[in-house]
C-alpha cells in the first residue's frame, strides 16, 4: 500500500520529551527501549522471553516496554499481518510477569489492558478538549461507537491488543507480551478499510509521546489494581462490560471451522468470553471476527 504524504511534517518519537511526560503520569516502570523500525515488537519480545527461559540471558524484567515508529509485519488476530506509515501511529509492546496468576484468568489480560489503554485515550481526548468517547468491541479492539467512514456499521477502529503467552522454565515467573497499536495521525487514504480511523481523523491532533504516556501509565495503574485485588475478574468483568460496545448490539462472529454465529451481545462471563443470544439459546465465544450488523 502506498502512503500518503501528510500535511504536516511527522518525525521519530521524541524520547526526552517522552520520559518527560512519563513522569508527569506518574511512570513508575523501566525506561522504553525504542528501536526506529522492526518486523513486529511481539515478535521481539517473545523472541527475548524465550531467550532468557532458555537460561542464555537474564529474566526479561516485568513492564519492560518496546516501541518502534515503523512496525512493518506486525501481527493482529486471527494472523492478520498489517503495517502503519512511519511516525503516524503507535505500536509497542511489554512484558508482563504475573505472580499469583499460575493458573488464573489469562483470558482476562487483554481485556484489563484495553481498559487501561481506553483510560489513556480518554485522559488525552479530555485534556484536547473533545468529547470523543472511546470504547472496546469485544474482545480487544478500541473503537470509536457510531457509523464507519464509509458508511457501514460502526463501530470504527482506533487500534488493537494482542496477548502472547510464553512458555518460561520453572524457576522463572509466567510471562505475557502484549502489544498494542493504535491509529494516531494517519489520514483516510493512510487506512486499510473505512471501518478504521485514527485520533487526527476524530479531530484530535496530539503529539505521539502524551498518548503513550498517558496509555503506558494507566495500563500499568489497571495491572497493578488487578494484582492488589488477587487477580479477581469482578470488578473489571463489570468495568469492562460497560464499555463494551459489543454488548446489546447484534452481531455476527466469525469462528474458525464453525459455522457463522448471529444474535446478540448479552454479555462477558466469567472467563472474558463473549455470550451471544443467538437462535439457539446463549452460546458462549472463546473466540472469533465479531461483526456488528447495527
Amino acid at each position: 500500500m502506498a502512503f500518503a504524504e501528510a500535511p504536516h511534517p511527522r518525525g521519530p518519537l521524541d524520547l526526552d520529551a517522552l520520559a518527560t511526560r512519563l513522569e508527569a503520569h506518574g511512570w513508575s516502570g523501566p525506561v522504553p527501549r525504542y528501536v526506529a523500525e522492526t518486523g513486529s515488537t511481539n515478535a521481539d519480545l517473545v523472541a527475548l522471553v524465550r531467550d532468557s527461559a532458555g537460561g542464555s540471558t537474564s529474566e526479561v524484567p516485568d513492564g519492560l516496554v518496546l516501541v518502534t515508529d515503523r512496525q512493518y509485519a506486525g501481527r493482529g488476530r486471527l494472523d492478520r499481518r498489517w503495517e502503519v506509515p512511519a511516525f503516524a501511529g503507535l505500536t509497542w509492546s511489554f512484558v508482563l510477569r504475573t505472580p499469583g496468576m499460575t493458573n488464573g484468568p489469562w483470558g482476562w489480560v487483554p481485556l484489563v489492558v484495553g481498559l487501561g489503554v481506553l483510560d489513556g485515550l480518554r485522559e488525552v481526548c479530555r485534556d484536547a478538549g473533545s468529547a470523543v468517547a472511546g470504547g472496546l468491541k469485544w474482545p480487544n479492539d478500541l473503537v470509536i461507537p457510531g457509523a464507519a467512514r464509509d458508511g457501514t456499521v460502526g463501530p470504527r477502529k482506533l487500534g488493537g491488543i494482542l496477548a502472547e503467552r510464553v512458555p518460561v522454565g520453572s524457576e522463572q515467573r509466567p510471562a505475557v507480551v502484549v502489544g498494542v497499536g493504535l491509529n494516531v495521525d494517519q489520514q483516510a487514504e493512510e487506512l486499510p478499510t473505512g471501518s478504521a480511523t485514527s485520533l487526527r481523523l476524530e479531530g484530535i491532533v496530539i503529539r505521539r509521546e502524551e498518548v503513550l504516556a498517558a496509555a503506558l501509565s494507566s495500563v500499568s495503574r489497571r495491572l497493578r489494581q488487578w494484582q492488589d485485588e488477587g487477580f479477581s475478574v469482578a470488578s473489571v468483568r463489570q468495568e469492562y462490560s460497560a464499555a463494551c460496545v459489543s454488548l446489546g448490539a447484534e452481531l455476527r462472529v466469525v469462528r474458525h471451522a464453525q459455522p457463522d454465529l448471529v444474535g446478540v451481545g448479552r454479555a462477558v462471563d466469567a472467563e472474558g468470553r463473549l455470550i451471544v443470544a443467538g437462535p439457539d439459546g446463549d452460546q458462549p465465544v472463546s473466540a472469533g471476527d465479531v461483526v456488528h450488523l447495527r
